[in-house]
């Protein structure tokens, strides 16, 4: 065992638990176990670990011949296999930007849900949460393979809304690594050797992290009134605990002025906050920061379209509704907007305003209860 071990050190930069666990329980030592694998398939994971954007065309490449040899495999060659498959899914999921490879990290998928769908369900707390998350891709092409894969691992889309709720756990794990830039899990997950390559990669998954809990928010209002509370009191405190969890969201907000997709994202995410009240998860003082950063200080942004889909999404309408029954003084949030915006146009509801400051006595005189 422990040269079984030495030997397939390729292992080593994906999950101990799998040398922690014993025999009897993983299977690792037996004539079955993962450590057992077809040379072939240890090759082609070897490939697939290897570091360094010069490596890309080596993964998609990798992948393919996965596929290839999956393709030839009973459904109880599949079942062994299917652990390690969804580490190396995780990794790949999580630390990867070129769509060649993703792509073909989704097909390998489906051909192993093709191959033993029921094992995949039995492993389904693992992988749904990373099925679920790949679906909000910001590549289209990606983002409807992902859909597929998930479709069919539901079988039917009408249990998605179960699904969000029984594994709510593992799906605060993933968001949290992420949002809270977890990094021994960015260590683990990254097969990019360059800090400029995995900046990039940081900020996509920080983009589809927030637009994962949004959605989740939406779906949440499908859920019984215990449930909505399990999911979201616990998913809005992995995102936003306090007050300084808020400032880091801020921060990143304002840290990528020229990204609109973590912008946009991170909008989203309070927009929906808000609008389904779950704000009152949140205290007083966050409440306040998020008004200051979202209703205030975006109107500094040189993006117009940026500053108009806040006002037009009903963003803001909902910051000064939920500022007001925090006690939170709106009206000298009105002379902060006069003063920041003088001749910009905005909308609210079908009606165009020339001014910031006439919509904002619309707002307050008419829409605020």
């Amino acid at each position: 065992m422990e040269d079984q071990k030495k030997a397939y050190q390729i292992f080593s930069s994906f999950k101990q638990q799998y040398y922690d666990e014993s025999d009897a329980k993983t299977g690792l030592g037996s004539s079955t176990g993962i450590l057992n694998m077809d040379e072939d398939i240890k090759i082609i994971i070897q490939r697939l670990n290897k570091k360094s954007k010069k490596t890309t065309t080596t993964r998609v490449k990798a992948l393919q011949q996965l596929q290839e040899i999956l393709a030839t495999k009973d459904a109880a060659y599949i079942e062994r296999f299917l652990k390690l498959f969804i580490i190396l899914y995780e990794k790949i999921l999580m630390g990867e930007i070129d769509t060649k490879v993703l792509l073909e990290l989704h097909r390998a998928m489906a051909l192993i849900m093709a191959k033993n769908i029921k094992e995949v369900q039995r492993n389904f707390a693992a992988i749904f949460p990373l099925l679920y998350f790949a679906t909000f891709d910001p590549n289209p092409e990606i983002s409807a393979l992902s859909r597929a894969n998930l479709k069919l691992a539901l079988k039917d889309e009408a249990k998605l809304v179960k699904a969000v709720y029984m594994f709510r756990e593992k799906t605060r794990e993933v968001v949290g690594k992420i949002v809270r830039g977890d990094e021994a899990f960015i260590k683990e997950v990254s097969v990019y050797d360059e800090k400029e390559i995995n900046d990039i990669i940081q900020v996509k998954l920080l983009a589809i992290a927030f637009n994962f809990t949004s959605n989740i928010l939406k779906l949440s209002h499908e859920m019984s009134d215990d449930e909505r509370e399990q999911v979201c009191a616990g998913l809005i405190q992995t995102v936003c605990a306090d007050e300084k969890d808020t400032q880091r969201i801020i921060a990143l907000f304002n840290a990528h002025k020229q990204s609109h997709v973590i912008r946009a994202a991170i909008v989203n995410f309070f927009s929906k906050l808000f609008a389904l009240d779950y704000a009152r998860y949140l205290d007083k003082k966050q409440v306040k920061l998020i008004m200051t950063a979202f209703v205030v200080h975006n109107l500094h942004d040189d993006n117009m379209g940026a500053q108009k889909y806040y006002w037009e999404e009903g963003f803001v309408l909902e910051m000064l509704r939920q500022g007001k029954a925090y006690g939170i003084d709106v009206l000298s949030l009105e002379g902060q907007l006069t003063e920041l915006v003088k001749t910009s146009g905005f909308a609210a509801g079908e009606a165009y305003y020339k001014s910031l400051s006439e919509l904002v006595d619309v707002i307050l005189a008419d829409k605020i209860r």
